[in-house]
């Protein structure tokens, strides 16, 4: 609150835009009222000072309160005003986080054709930009929606990928619950399509990881 009146009271400029994005960090990911207060004072002050990089930077964090708060359509509508500005801006910033946010959407909508399409195209910038927690995060999410979609053979090939993009992210603990993970995902597709020694070789790489 006392960090929200001094961005207030002071001009905005891209300095103050910096600390916009640092106060909503600390909600990120929250359904807390005071994250939409603040990224809707974001909004607010970004257009005013015709602040491209702000504008986008505040819809897409509207559009996270809202998926936060299961409001899928006000969700879906600001993460695509923020794709529509990022499109427009040479080098098209965010729009791999924008679309990533996005393909998460699409996928916990169930509408897992849809969701693969967007996820192709984080997954695309990411690479470009050798962002490789976006690209796993992609990958993941692309193999999530073919598995939706029972084409499991390709979906085995997408997480096959995704081994290669966390190889290449700094030692952490969140890198090794990701392979974990990863290595779940690949046993229980061999279960269902019957791969039974494939399946039990994945799970003792999960249990020894």
């Amino acid at each position: 609150e006392k960090k929200l009146l001094e961005l207030k009271s002071v001009k905005y400029d891209s300095v103050v835009r910096n600390e916009y994005e640092k106060l909503i960090l600390n909600y990120y990911n929250k359904k807390d009222f005071e994250y939409f207060r603040i990224a809707k004072d974001f909004e607010k002050n970004a257009k005013l000072a015709k602040d491209t990089l702000g504008t986008i930077s505040s819809l897409t964090n509207l559009g996270q309160y809202f998926f936060n708060n299961l409001e899928i359509d006000s969700s879906y509508l600001y993460y695509t005003r923020a794709e529509k500005l990022s499109i427009k801006l040479d080098g098209n910033p965010y729009l791999g986080a924008i679309l990533l946010c996005k393909a998460n959407l699409l996928y916990k909508q169930k509408n897992y054709s849809e969701s693969q399409v967007v996820a192709v195209r984080a997954l695309k910038i990411a690479n470009s930009k050798k962002f490789y927690d976006d690209a796993t995060s992609s990958l993941f999410l692309i193999g999530n929606s073919l598995l939706g979609m029972n084409k499991n053979e390709l979906a085995i090939k997408y997480y096959n990928n995704a081994f290669n993009s966390l190889n290449k992210l700094p030692e952490s603990e969140q890198k090794e619950t990701l392979r974990l993970l990863n290595y779940v995902n690949l046993a229980m597709i061999h279960q269902k399509l019957n791969n039974n020694i494939k399946a039990v070789k994945y799970i003792d790489k999960a249990f020894k990881n």
